[in-house]
């Protein structure tokens, strides 16, 4: 009986393996690039970021999630990003690549705008460790294909704004196209049924105590990903610049 239930729940982790997707974290709150394209390029300078992040670290192969991203603004509107993903959740990893390219404007006074759209490569797969579980079947085809892994060409479109310097929003879409790259095609009929299915929304606002140089900015996030339901972010980000000795103009972009 342990065998058979054992051996079920590899079964089942290899069939939802496809259904997997970046868990939603707090990195748009440093980098919103990280959720969003139209975001690439927006306050004008040449963005570099990293980041690793873990939880249940007591557990054996517990959740990680690393990734490194630039973005940046080339000549007088065009924003340019590339990012490197690694999700990992117990014996299934997520390896995700992606270029973007936006286009920034200003679209009155004090409203900066930008539109971008990311093409992504994903490398969807099992640990290669649990092959070598004594307790499956040896050579069990849903196995061995899972430990191969699934490849899938991307997209995501969205749009970002920012109003005085104060006001941050933006929604993205994600997986528009989800086309299989290798064999043993997925049960979905064309590589658009997944298009405008899903999408990440968010908003936040900076209040500025000036006798104090300090800032405080709440933000919420809302998101619907591929094979999870709803999720609400909510958060609260500080800065102490005059601790740290900078300007509390996080948005620095000039009319152009």
């Amino acid at each position: 009986m342990k065998k058979l239930i054992l051996y079920m729940l590899m079964l089942t982790a290899a069939v939802r393996l496809s259904a997997q997707d970046e868990s939603a974290n707090s990195q748009y709150l440093v980098n919103p690039y990280f959720v969003n394209p139209g975001a690439a390029g927006m306050n004008g300078l040449h963005n570099f970021h990293g980041s690793y992040r873990t939880a249940l670290t007591t557990l054996p192969n517990n959740p990680t999630t690393y990734y490194v991203s630039y973005d940046g603004l080339i000549g007088k509107r065009v924003g340019m990003g590339a990012m490197l993903m690694n999700d990992k959740v117990a014996s299934l990893n997520k390896y995700k690549m992606q270029l973007s390219y936006a286009y920034n404007w200003v679209a009155s006074e004090g409203l900066k705008m930008g539109i971008g759209l990311n093409a992504e490569f994903h490398q969807l797969n099992l640990d290669k460790k649990a092959g070598d579980n004594s307790f499956q079947q040896p050579g069990d085809p849903a196995i061995l294909a899972a430990l191969d892994g699934a490849q899938y060409f991307d997209a995501t479109a969205g749009i970002y704004g920012v109003y005085k310097d104060k006001l941050s929003f933006g929604v993205s879409v994600p997986n528009l196209i989800r086309a299989r790259l290798n064999k043993n095609t997925d049960a979905e009929e064309s590589a658009f049924a997944t298009a405008f299915q899903y999408f990440t929304a968010n908003v936040g606002y900076r209040f500025d105590v000036k006798d104090y140089d300090f800032a405080v900015e709440p933000s919420v996030m809302v998101r619907k990903s591929y094979g999870s339901s709803v999720i609400t972010d909510l958060n609260v980000k500080t800065y102490l610049c005059g601790f740290l000795k900078i300007k509390c103009e996080i948005h620095n972009l000039k009319d152009r």
